[in-house]
């Protein structure tokens, strides 16, 4: 009953289904499907064990047999025969097959009886599977095709011929899905044996990777989190990269943090080394943006005026964490745990899991600074550096949680307001606003054929994330118009209306007023600005200078002055550059990006460095 499922524990669970089951058929296949999957392929693999060996094996892991001892009885056996079949054999494939089989069974034999993550047992098996498993990440081997390809034609024959032969010998009936997952662990081993051999090493296998997958499939985390850290491991192991946020958060939640960060020092030499330069040229920008809440105003601007309270209610928790850390760490596991649920239609969805599966970005806080993909960290910081200088940890928390709590907090008010009515949403109308609200905020996406280079453009531009979610926003509010019954199109141009209406409403009556003076010619660079004296404030949210830019262009073309063109459009990409490429292209040119001449003397400073990282 569900009553009896929802709440209980991993070994609960497991009890549960072994009453389900009866007999070693039954327990076969409900292994293929439970705690332990690893499990199903030794028992499927065709050992010369007999009958006796498997029966041995399954009531080892069977409770309905007998308590502890006697299951550990059944245990013994099994080692006992699987000890006898590694003296026999011939063949460095079964030796090595049977020293793992006989290992592997006596571990999970003591893993099955740990009922959580912080048993010592579980602890010590997570370290000692760990330093096993950083060998194989060191290596980068990738998988076995992969390995195989590396190789030459002769050598790949050779090995296949091997893994045949040693599979013939063994006999047995193996189902096509098993018979698969056998050949790659032979061609695992073999490959192994012969990379041992080319670099003259007597340790040939290393057997981590299932005893890995015991440990996380046993640690109580979701399905959801498995399959993360799945991806996030293959990240590692086969690519030597770093994997995307949401992996590294799993694997944190299923391993834990030391663990993760262990498996994390093993990719590729090359890999740290480019974040930490990435880490380098960012901090510039990260000091510039700090201390000035300025995501308030550019990123959240947008939404601002169409959603007051949630804006209000996001800047209010913005400040009380940027003081007090407590605060940022209830805030943040709140966004992901405590935001309810939703009716739609027939079905109830956790509100959360169902943004997160829409698309909605929550950057990643907790992993911020340490080790994370550079494409998932917010732009304004993008460096792991700057969380050492007093002060940028306690802005870099505030401009996350402020972002994560605006997106999640107009997101869920949208469905939940949906949600009311008599005809549930599509699914297409939340991704779309789900969408919206992500450029709006900033979050611009790439698209599939940048996103491989946003590192490199993250340390040259400063913003390029911004400057594509401006476009895209531009271009979402289009589609919107010509989809008017949409209701994601309809809130969207309220939010965009309320945006530059709002805005249009303020400039003009404060001008009016006599408060400021408000410039109407396009091509000027003070163009719908706030200007009192010298001061001026621009409150678009970033798309004010495209439109400058853009007119003076068209000027420019109209008249045929295309070496003025040239000259803006240069103006604009450099007006887009970090500080160190900026400052690379100053010195090179001698004048800034508007055309003031640049002093590099040894006692300048002030031009050197400052005017590159004081918070804006």
């Amino acid at each position: 009953r569900e009553d009896e499922i929802l709440g209980a524990s991993v070994k609960t669970l497991r009890a549960k289904l072994r009453a389900a089951s009866r007999g070693a058929d039954k327990i076969r296949a409900r292994l293929n499907q439970g705690a332990f999957p690893e499990l199903s392929r030794t028992i499927s693999t065709p050992t010369s064990t007999g009958r006796r060996g498997q029966r041995a094996f399954l009531n080892a892991f069977d409770e309905d047999f007998g308590d502890v001892v006697a299951r550990e009885k059944e245990l013994n056996k099994f080692l006992k025969l699987a000890k006898e079949e590694e003296a026999r054999a011939a063949s460095p494939f079964q030796k090595q097959m049977w020293k793992d089989d006989a290992s592997n069974a006596e571990f999970w034999f003591n893993v099955q009886k740990v009922e959580s993550s912080a048993d010592p047992v579980w602890i010590q098996g997570m370290d000692d599977t760990i330093d096993g498993f950083k060998t194989i990440a060191r290596g980068h081997r990738g998988t076995p095709e992969q390995r195989l390809a590396k190789l030459p034609a002769d050598t790949v024959s050779e090995l296949k011929k091997d893994v045949r032969r040693e599979i013939h010998q063994l006999g047995g009936k193996l189902t096509p899905d098993d018979l698969e997952a056998f050949e790659r662990r032979l061609m695992t081993m073999r490959l192994d044996i012969h990379d041992a051999a080319v670099a003259g090493k007597t340790d040939i296998h290393f057997d981590a990777g299932r005893r890995l997958k015991v440990l996380i499939e046993t640690s109580g985390a979701s399905k959801g989190d498995i399959n993360q850290t799945y991806r996030g491991l293959r990240n590692i192991v086969e690519e030597g990269k770093t994997p995307a946020a949401e992996s590294l958060e799993a694997m944190d939640r299923t391993m834990g943090r030391e663990a993760t960060q262990e498996l994390l020092k093993a990719r590729a030499l090359g890999t740290r080394a480019f974040e930490t330069l990435m880490d380098t040229i960012g901090l510039p920008r990260v000091l510039m943006t700090t201390l000035d809440m300025s995501a308030m105003f550019r990123q959240g601007a947008v939404l601002a005026f169409g959603h007051p309270f949630i804006f209000a209610s996001a800047v209010k928790d913005s400040f009380r964490t940027f003081f007090h850390e407590r605060s940022a760490i209830r805030l943040n596991e709140a966004l992901k745990m405590g935001r309810g649920s939703v009716k739609l239609g027939d079905k109830v969805e956790d509100i959360a899991a169902l943004t997160e599966r829409l698309g909605l970005y929550q950057a990643p806080w907790e992993a911020q600074g340490s080790i994370v993909s550079l494409s998932t960290r917010e732009e304004g910081m993008m460096s792991r550096l700057a969380r050492m200088i007093p002060g940028i940890k306690m802005s870099e928390r505030s401009y996350i949680l402020f972002l994560n709590k605006l997106r999640a907090d107009v997101a869920d008010n949208a469905i939940r307001g949906w949600a009311k009515a008599r005809v549930p949403p599509s699914e297409n109308e939340m991704k779309q606003f789900i969408h919206f609200v992500n450029v709006a905020t900033g979050r611009g996406i790439p698209g599939k054929s940048l996103d491989t280079i946003l590192p490199l453009m993250n340390a040259a531009m400063f913003s390029p994330r911004l400057a594509i979610s401006r476009f895209q926003v531009v271009g979402e509010t289009a589609r919107a118009f010509m989809t008017p019954s949409n209701r994601a199109s309809q809130l969207i141009i309220k939010d965009m209306l309320a945006f530059t209406g709002t805005n249009l409403a303020a400039l003009s009556l404060g001008h009016w007023a006599g408060l400021w003076d408000l410039e109407v010619d396009p091509t000027k660079a003070d163009f719908m600005k706030i200007r009192v004296g010298n001061t001026s404030i621009d409150p678009w949210a970033g798309f004010k200078p495209y439109a400058t830019y853009f007119a003076r262009m068209t000027e420019a073309i109209s008249k045929g002055d295309f070496d003025r063109l040239d000259n803006i459009v240069e103006q604009l990409a450099r007006s887009k550059l970090a500080p160190v490429p900026s400052g690379i292209w100053d010195a090179i040119t001698g004048r800034d990006f508007i055309g003031r001449p640049v002093k590099w003397n040894t006692l300048d400073f002030d031009n050197a460095f400052i005017s590159r990282a004081v918070p804006l």
